[in-house]
């Protein structure tokens, strides 16, 4: 994984900038659930003024449907990029991070994913101006976490945190976050932190928690997080 990250920084990042937003979920008819609180969540967000992103589900066809009626129910707009059906809901929380599989991805400049248990209490456009660097995940973390969580516990990584890996992450604030919703700035260098995250999850051979411990593990662990600006736009309810 060290090998794939410093083969990246040895290519020049070409920057995406359109001045445009997109809002993704990744969502599948695991339960009837999931479909509720993707339909609260719209909710919550349909009346959001001088509206300046799109949104963007990652689906299958058996859900895509489902997703459609609330969109018309809600007259909203919404872009699908459809995948084959997850044989589980662990592989279908993992789908989240094939956003660059997405053909229209390049259209734009910041992007920000939410899980569908997120509810927005003020207007979602002043979240994506958090966006500010390139090369940079932007991250919300349970304040009751301590940053020791990334060699103790699978939900935020691995206990094959080497003490020098873990010592850096210390150094530069690199806390355990949530995968449930998450920002940054499209770039190239991006398109292959999400790819090499990818591959990761596919080549591990041991004990993981969904795609979450894969992402606390290479984002952290190559210093890309920031979990100051974009986590003062969100409340993580335990």
């Amino acid at each position: 994984v060290k090998q794939q990250y410093e083969s990246i920084l040895s290519q020049p990042d070409e920057l995406i900038i359109t001045g445009k937003n997109l809002l993704y979920y990744s969502i599948f008819d695991v339960t009837a659930q999931y479909i509720n609180l993707l339909y609260k969540s719209l909710l919550s967000i349909f009346d959001s003024k001088s509206v300046n992103y799109d949104i963007l589900f990652i689906t299958d066809e058996l859900t895509k449907g489902k997703i459609q009626t609330i969109l018309n129910k809600l007259k909203m707009k919404g872009f699908f990029h459809i995948v084959p059906t997850p044989v589980d809901g662990i592989e279908a929380s993992k789908c989240k991070t094939l956003i660059y599989d997405y053909a229209r991805i390049d259209n734009y400049e910041n992007i920000l994913f939410i899980d569908a248990d997120t509810l927005i209490i003020k207007n979602i456009q002043n979240v994506f101006t958090n966006a500010k660097s390139y090369n940079v995940l932007y991250t919300a973390f349970n304040k009751n976490l301590k940053i020791a969580t990334h060699q103790t516990s699978l939900f935020h990584g691995f206990a094959e945190v080497s003490d020098k890996i873990f010592n850096q992450m210390q150094e530069h604030n690199q806390m355990p976050f949530n995968a449930g919703q998450f920002l940054f700035k499209n770039s190239s260098y991006m398109r292959k932190h999400f790819e090499t995250v990818n591959w990761f999850m596919v080549n591990w051979p041991g004990e993981y928690f969904f795609e979450q411990a894969f992402m606390n593990y290479y984002f952290c662990s190559n210093i890309l997080t920031d979990c100051t600006s974009f986590d003062k736009n969100v409340l993580l309810m335990p």
